[in-house]
C-alpha cells in the first residue's frame, strides 16, 4: 500500500480533516470531498472507510466506499480491548446482533460491573 497523504487543511477536533465552509459554503469531511472530486458521487446508505486507519489521510487508494455496518465491523475487529482496557478475549467478549443487523460485541468484565454498581436494575419485576 502506498504512503498515506495526511489532509494539510484545518481539521475537526476528532481527527479528520475539514473542507469548506468559507463564504457561506458547506464544511465537509475532506475524505469524502476527495473521493467525490476523483470517483464520484456517495450513494445514500454507503460512507467512506479508511483503510489505513488514518482519519487524516485522503490517499484515494487508502478508501473504500462500503455499507455503514461494514465500516462499524472493520473498525470494532481492530480494536482489542474495549473502552475500559479490558481485553477482547474468547472467555471475556459476548456478541449480540443490533438492531441495524450488524453483530456487536461486549465485554463480559464490564457488563458484570455495570450490574455490581447497578443491582436495583438487575431485577426484571419492578412492583
Amino acid at each position: 500500500m502506498s504512503k498515506c497523504q495526511p489532509w494539510k487543511g484545518a481539521m475537526w477536533p476528532n481527527g479528520y480533516g475539514k473542507y469548506g465552509g468559507g463564504h457561506g459554503g458547506k464544511t465537509r469531511l475532506a475524505h469524502r470531498h476527495v473521493w467525490e472530486r476523483l470517483k464520484g458521487s456517495i450513494p445514500e446508505g454507503l460512507t467512506i472507510d479508511h483503510l489505513c486507519s488514518n482519519k487524516a489521510c485522503v490517499n484515494i487508494e487508502h478508501l473504500e466506499m462500503v455499507t455503514l455496518a461494514e465500516n462499524i465491523r472493520r473498525r470494532h475487529r481492530k480494536r482489542t480491548h474495549c473502552v475500559r482496557g479490558h481485553e477482547y478475549n474468547k472467555a471475556n467478549t459476548s456478541y449480540y446482533q443490533h438492531p441495524d443487523g450488524y453483530i456487536n460485541r461486549q465485554c463480559k468484565l464490564c457488563k458484570m460491573e455495570w450490574h455490581s454498581a447497578n443491582p436495583r436494575r438487575n431485577t426484571k419485576c419492578r412492583s
